[in-house]
């Protein structure tokens, strides 16, 4: 009985959202395309949000079943650990897709502005595409961190030798700009 009130609660949940969703992309259209992108990026992952707490908590009722729960306990699986940090990894992967569904949209609305506008002569391509994918790079290294962080892995380690190793590309990197501006300046 449990289970079919979550699960009708996380229908009832995403139907509101997408009523939500649907207002206000109408009236964010028109005004402002940081809003807009905005809630367009959101909508997806707030919707996988709900039903992946959905899915964990009837895991959970599951879990804490008197029937079934020591069933679970005899396989020597701790369910409640295991569901804590899965529903911490879900908010972390419903922010970093929204990010990264938001960056996407803000290129998209950037380029088309452009395009309309004759900026695109002034807008270098291949300078727009490596700052797009700096920016994808970094939200997926920091929702990788954040996961080990959850998963219980000593991230420490990995920061500081991410660290030491950015230290050195960009000492590398500084010779080979001073060669790339002497052969411009010649």
């Amino acid at each position: 009985l449990f289970l079919i009130l979550i699960f009708c609660v996380s229908f009832v949940l995403s139907f509101a959202l997408k009523r939500i969703y649907l207002r206000f992309v109408t009236q964010a259209k028109t005004s402002n395309p940081w809003l807009s992108t905005f809630i367009q990026a959101l909508y997806m992952p707030l919707l996988w949000l709900i039903w992946s707490f959905a899915f964990l908590n009837s895991f959970e009722t599951i879990f804490q079943d008197p029937l079934l729960g020591p069933l679970v306990k005899s396989l020597n699986f701790d369910g409640d650990f295991w569901l804590v940090g899965l529903k911490k990894l879900s908010i972390c992967a419903a922010i970093a897709f929204s990010l990264l569904r938001w960056k996407k949209g803000l290129e998209k609305a950037f380029t088309r502005k452009a395009i309309l506008s004759d900026l695109n002569k002034e807008i270098d391509q291949a300078l727009f595409g490596a700052i797009s994918r700096l920016i994808s790079i970094f939200i997926a290294v920091i929702f990788s961190l954040m996961a080990l962080d959850i998963m219980g892995v000593p991230i420490q380690t990995l920061v500081a030798l991410g660290g030491i190793g950015s230290l050195a590309i960009s000492l590398a990197g500084q010779a080979v700009i001073a060669r790339s501006e002497e052969h411009t300046s010649e």
